[in-house]
């Protein structure tokens, strides 16, 4: 991501938090092999 958007890590960090938090994405498996699950779309 970071490569792809040309942003800092922190960034996107922050931006996986912030759609966690609002419930648009969710975390399934660990840290090392999971992966982010689209809960809902945005409009």
């Amino acid at each position: 991501m970071i490569q792809k958007m040309k942003v800092s890590p922190i960034t996107v960090k922050r931006d996986l938090a912030d759609l966690q938090a609002k419930g648009i994405i969710a975390r399934e498996g660990g840290r090392k092999n999971g992966r982010w699950v689209i809960q809902k779309q945005i409009k």
